[in-house]
């Protein structure tokens, strides 16, 4: 179970713009942008639970028989929309280079949250 879904990151962003962002190749292919915010779901796990290792809870913070706590999803969408509209960004540009235009405020926003928490400065709302 990931810290978020698909339909979560929509409805942060819009389901137009999620889809834009995948669509790197610029086709319209339904599979690919799938599979393209799949990975970026997984990225951010992957991101939040190597910065929580730190902190003072058990990293996955998601069982199965826990849902996964609210500051979390909203860390980890915040994490998947700048990850997805940047990487369009910089394949657009062709270069590899920076995006110049990005959600950047997005990504340290998730970052500052994940920093306090691991320091233990803010708690999430479940008990871990």
């Amino acid at each position: 179970m990931a810290y978020c879904t698909r339909a979560e990151v929509e409805s942060q962003y819009g389901v137009e713009n999620v889809a834009e962002w995948a669509d790197l190749d610029n086709d319209a292919d339904a599979a690919k942008i799938a599979a393209r915010i799949a990975a970026e779901i997984a990225s951010a796990d992957t991101e939040i639970d190597s910065i929580l290792r730190a902190s003072p809870y058990r990293v996955p913070l998601r069982t199965a028989a826990a849902a996964v706590p609210e500051e979390i999803t909203s860390v980890a969408v915040l994490l998947v929309g700048e990850g997805l509209y940047t990487r369009k960004a910089m394949r657009n540009r062709g270069d590899g280079g920076e995006a110049g235009d990005s959600l950047g405020g997005d990504r340290q926003e998730a970052l500052g949250i994940l920093e306090e928490i691991a320091l233990n400065k803010r708690r999430i709302s479940a008990v871990y």
